[in-house]
């Protein structure tokens, strides 16, 4: 057991492994965010690539134009 944690805490130390852990704690609130702009979600997946990711999945929402309609979106969702 101990020897699987040391491998698991090996492997998120180098940039292979951040990228993977920083793709996980972002990928569920962009995921959102393409959903609620009336998008589809799977450039959210692009969090994954490393370097430019992020930068391409910011590109997908800053250049679509977003077919949600902010009267008929809840207050709570």
């Amino acid at each position: 057991m101990a020897d699987a944690i040391a491998s698991i805490a090996s492997y998120l130390q180098t940039p292979y492994g951040t990228t993977v852990l920083f793709g996980l704690l972002i990928v569920y609130p962009m995921f959102r965010i393409f959903r609620r702009a009336g998008l589809p979600a799977w450039p959210a997946a692009f969090v994954f690539v490393p370097l430019f990711g992020l930068a391409i999945t910011f590109a997908f929402l800053a250049l679509w134009k977003w077919r949600a309609d902010p009267a008929s979106q809840q207050a709570g969702d």
